[in-house]
């Protein structure tokens, strides 16, 4: 049974008062300009003309609240939100035996689900899936976007397949970029900023600026931004340059990012607009942590990582915006086309032979475990991933009256196509292995879907049905691999297949407003995702360390189903929301031991469909506008999540497989701690100051899953983090805004960051390795015109 200490108590009590997750505002009107007063604490806006009364939790940070806190990535800007983290390891990883910390920001977690399961959009196209392939090549998906674009950022929680597609298993985070109207100030046709900001946590120095028009017909912007840093601190600081090293490796890094828009209005209710956006992102690691601090033979003298991850974007859109008394009543179209790409490039030295017998081995085989290579003290890894999508949704709102009560119809068709390429390259490869070699075929990713959503307003209650389908279509090309990639798929018993499969999806949603201080909701959704490519296609065989990982054609996709029931409202200048929700996932998708290959040798392993997962929570969040000046806020987070796993027999059978005496639940270790954020902020025309406290609860061993009995894992302990900061406008249009960060200079980890390590990592000195920062200042001036 869960205790309760005296700040739990403080924290649910205030959140006892509440917060409103929907006003009725006006999606037209920038919230960074509103004072508290005028405001709803989360104004909602999804994904263009998307209805805003929405039966669920939704969260809005707006560009207002990104300046405020100094935000230099994703994890900065969701930080403030207790169900919703961001996983960013340090850097650790090595050429052929581990990737850990080589995607930075990986992902996003919403609610104890994460990975590819969360869909993240930009500006409503789709940013890249994550991808991994064997031990050392992991991409993620929070570097693909510049958070200095920003307007705002959604994050929608549970299952939306309806009005999202499929990829939205356990929510959306979509942003928003900037457009003219949000540089041009009121009154004027020409308007821009400039800002320049330090960051002491990771001794980075950001350079931004914009410039936009807006008249009666065109609109234009331009804005770029340029980054330089380092690695983000850690409270260690022995930086020996060895793997007795607990400091972070040492790091440089670069941004370029560019987003440039043009507008033409053609009429009131008519617009177009074509958007080019570039981002290119530099990555240089000299992996010290991976350097033997004894040089013997064949042991590590040095490692460096070259990482380049890129995105480009065009885009037209056309709104339309009708009367109320038109059949169509708005109606929004977007056609893009998008390229990314991640390219990561390894260099490693090891230290060469001594004795005279070394020497003799070296000339006959090298010096790298399970290649041989005479003669060779160097070897590199060279992989990258490629994701190209073209696509186009539509989504219309129609009104219309019958049957005693109004309905609010939103109707959409969703169409993407992505061609998707992997290679892995280098030299010294695996005895048995050539380079380059492609870990899948080169695929073609096909996803379809159509929905409908009525809106029922009958007096003060809202019913909202909606039903989607989606379809999907995986289909490799075979000809893009080479005779070496084929030999590969014949000596590991694979063939390249093709996967396509359809769902319908319902939603119901209701909303009942009892009173403004009083409107509980209720909101059941059915989700499903495919797999990707690489789940069912991509193959890698090891015979140095006799293991295969096989891809699985026969993947089902991942179903869920979702409840939520809470309610919220709000009372003079009081808001609140309380929700309980349970999620419950059919045919989970894990990569497991599944038998032996005796034929290679190796033991085989293979994602599966695992039978169920459930997670279920409560958030309470409340907000209190003490006056036009002041404002409170409270929010905590509370979520338990298992998963049925299978239980293996401990001996294989005649042919190699694995046979399956049962299953057990077991704690899914994706699920966060529970968590609480409680802040302050003061606001006047000219100055302002806020402050905020974190609190999480920490991982205890019993909900942390094990490998076995006696394994040793990485439990996080509570721990309590206090940021600060102020801003102040001396001159019009002038802003500075400083902030400190874990102002008590608290020593902790973050569930987040180290949860699912190996559990070799258990060991305190590894766990020293992955601290949060301590102390840090940041500074920022910003001229706006």
């Amino acid at each position: 049974m869960l205790k309760m200490n005296r700040l739990t108590l403080a924290v649910m009590l205030t959140c006892a008062r509440g917060f409103a997750l929907a006003g009725e505002n006006d999606p037209n009107t920038d919230a960074a300009h509103l004072r508290p007063d005028q405001r709803s604490m989360d104004e909602i806006v999804v994904r263009a003309v998307r209805t805003d009364a929405i039966a669920a939790s939704v969260s809005v940070t707006t560009r207002e609240d990104i300046l405020e806190r100094g935000a230099r990535n994703i994890k900065d800007v969701l930080a403030d939100q207790p169900d919703v983290m961001v996983r960013t390891r340090p850097s650790d990883f090595s050429a052929a035996r581990s990737a850990t910390g080589r995607a930075r920001n990986e992902g996003i977690n919403i609610r104890g689900i994460e990975g590819n399961r969360v869909l993240i959009v930009q500006d409503g196209i789709r940013l890249p899936n994550g991808f991994s392939f064997g031990p050392a090549f992991q991409t993620g998906r929070g570097d693909y976007w510049d958070v200095d674009s920003f307007k705002r950022i959604e994050v929608l929680r549970g299952a939306n397949s309806t009005q999202y597609g499929a990829d939205s298993l356990a929510g959306v985070v979509s942003a928003t970029t900037l457009g003219p109207s949000d540089l041009v100030k009121a009154g004027k046709a020409v308007g821009g900023f400039a800002q320049s900001a330090y960051a002491q946590q990771d001794n980075s120095v950001n350079h931004m600026a914009g410039v936009a028009f807006n008249d009666e017909r065109w609109q234009g912007m331009f804005m770029g931004s340029l980054r330089s840093g380092h690695e983000t601190w850690s409270q260690e600081n022995d930086r020996r340059a060895n793997s007795n090293r607990t400091a972070p490796n040492p790091v440089d890094m670069e941004s370029r990012y560019y987003l440039t828009k043009l507008g033409f209005r053609a009429d009131a209710g008519n617009r177009l607009q074509a958007t080019l956006e570039n981002l290119n992102l530099q990555v240089n690691t000299n992996v010290l942590t991976q350097v033997s601090p004894v040089p013997s033979f064949r042991s590590t003298a040095a490692m460096r990582g070259y990482d380049t991850t890129k995105r480009q974007r065009l885009s037209f859109e056309y709104f339309h915006e009708g009367s109320e008394t038109d059949w169509l009543n708005r109606l929004h179209a977007h056609a893009y086309w998008q390229d990314s790409s991640v390219r990561q490039i390894t260099t490693e030295r090891v230290f060469g032979p001594r004795s005279a017998m070394e020497r003799m081995f070296f000339n006959m085989f090298g010096a790298f475990y399970g290649a041989i290579a005479p003669g060779v003290l160097r070897r590199s890894r060279d992989n990258s991933y490629d994701e190209r999508i073209a696509g186009l949704n539509v989504v219309a709102d129609t009104n219309l009256r019958m049957g005693g009560g109004g309905h609010a119809l939103r109707y959409g068709i969703d169409l993407s196509h992505s061609d998707i390429a992997t290679s892995v390259g280098g030299t010294v490869p695996f005895s048995g292995h050539q380079y380059p070699y492609k870990p899948s075929p080169d695929t073609s990713y096909l996803l379809a879907g159509g929905f409908l959503q009525d809106e029922i307003s009958i007096s003060t209650l809202k019913i909202i049905p909606g039903l989607r389908y989606d379809f999907f279509r995986i289909a490799p090309d075979a000809s893009s691999l080479s005779s070496y990639d084929k030999a590969q798929l014949l000596l590991t018993h694979s063939t390249p297949k093709s996967q396509s499969a359809h769902a319908f999806t319902p939603r119901l949603g209701v909303i009942w407003e009892i009173a403004p201080a009083f409107v509980p909701y209720f909101n059941y959704a059915k989700g499903f995702r495919a797999p990707t490519p690489d789940q069912i296609n991509a193959n890698f065989f090891n015979p140095s360390l006799f293991y295969l990982a096989s891809g699985n054609p026969d993947l089902r996709p991942e179903r869920v189903t979702g409840k939520e029931l809470g309610v919220r409202g709000a009372i003079q200048g009081f808001h609140y929301s309380v929700a309980a929700f349970d999620s419950r996932y059919s045919d989970f998708i894990r990569q497991r031991l599944v038998g032996v290959d005796m034929n290679l040798p190796a033991f085989v392993y293979k994602n599966v469909n695992e039978n169920k997962a459930r997670i279920r929570g409560v958030e309470l969040k409340s907000e209190w506008d003490m006056s036009a000046a002041w404002r409170v806020n409270a929010a905590i987070a509370y979520a338990r999540g298992d998963v049925m796993t299978s239980v293996f027999g401990e001996d294989f059978a005649a042919d190699g497989s694995v046979s399956v005496v049962g299953t057990k639940w077991q704690p899914l270790d994706s699920v966060q701690p529970m968590r609480a954020v409680v802040g302050a902020r003061y606001r006047q025309a000219s100055w302002g100051a806020h402050v905020n406290l974190e609190h999480s609860w920490g991982k205890s061993s019993d909900r942390i899953s094990r490998p076995s009995r006696d394994s040793v894992v990485l439990m996080t302990s509570p721990s309590t983090v206090v940021s600060a900061g102020t801003w102040i406008q001396p001159l019009e249009g002038f802003t500075v805004t400083f902030n400190v960060e874990n102002v008590f200079n608290a020593y902790y980890e973050r569930w987040s960051d180290v949860g699912e390590l190996p559990p070799s990592t258990g060991s305190n000195s590894t766990r020293r390795h992955y601290t949060a920062p301590p102390r840090s200042l940041q500074l920022a001036l910003r001229y706006s015109f």
